[in-house]
């Protein structure tokens, strides 16, 4: 439950919970999550401020963000990201981030879903 949310959704607030292996090993996945330099010019709605870092194990922080359906501006959340070894060279993904509100969270589900087929063609070069 959070003040930031408009009185026209849903109030009940929720945490996303993505649980997804990758074929790819954990330093390559972990970062992947850092900004390339390749594209400066790339910009982001959210700032993100990382507040625990475990080399390819963890990462933990912040973020804040603008341009969300159905929260005020801005909008702050946490999100935790863990990195864990899995058979055959693989990497379990658990995404933690939130709150939602209920309505909201299938949005940003999707949002990862689509982050995720962008991703694994990075991770098979």
């Amino acid at each position: 439950m959070t003040d930031n949310i408009d009185s026209d959704t849903t109030i009940a607030a929720t945490e996303l919970v993505i649980d997804k292996v990758f074929d790819a090993p954990r330093d390559l996945l972990c970062r992947a999550f850092m900004v390339s330099d390749d594209n400066p010019d790339w910009q982001s709605p959210v700032d993100g401020y990382f507040t625990d870092v475990v080399e390819n194990e963890l990462l933990v922080g912040t973020e804040e963000f603008q341009g969300m359906p159905g929260f005020q501006l801005p909008t702050s959340m946490t999100m935790r990201l863990e990195f864990l070894d899995e058979p055959g060279g693989k990497t379990r993904l658990i995404i933690t981030q939130g709150p939602y509100t209920k309505a909201a969270e299938p949005m940003a589900r999707q949002g990862w879903e689509s982050s995720f087929a962008k991703l694994e063609p990075l991770l098979a070069r």
